[in-house]
């Protein structure tokens, strides 16, 4: 024991939550667009976080033109692996920022 916190933390038997997380990728190069509806899906139930990486007016790359430029940092959680990772490919698909 170190200040008070034990060297073996009870872990429990199973996990309490399954994580999936990724970087959302320009689809195509162009200008970023209005990045408000960013603000919606960080609110959406089981998202942790959705962080901005870029801004509105910004040149994004796609994959047609070089390394795809990261638009949002986004990780979520749901009760297992599966439903984590449905749900992140979910809102990786739905994603409100446009490229023009």
């Amino acid at each position: 024991m170190c200040a008070r916190i034990p060297v073996r933390p009870m872990v429990p038997k199973q996990p309490h939550e399954a994580v999936a997380y990724c970087y959302i990728n320009a689809k195509q190069s162009g200008k970023v667009g209005d990045m408000k509806g960013l603000e919606k899906v960080a609110s959406q139930e089981g998202v942790v976080w959705a962080k901005p990486l870029c801004r509105a007016g910004d040149v994004a790359v796609g994959p047609a033109d070089g390394l795809p430029t990261w638009l949002c940092d986004l990780c979520v959680t749901k009760p297992t692996a599966k439903e984590a990772l449905a749900y992140l490919f979910k809102l990786q698909d739905e994603f409100p920022v446009e490229i023009s």
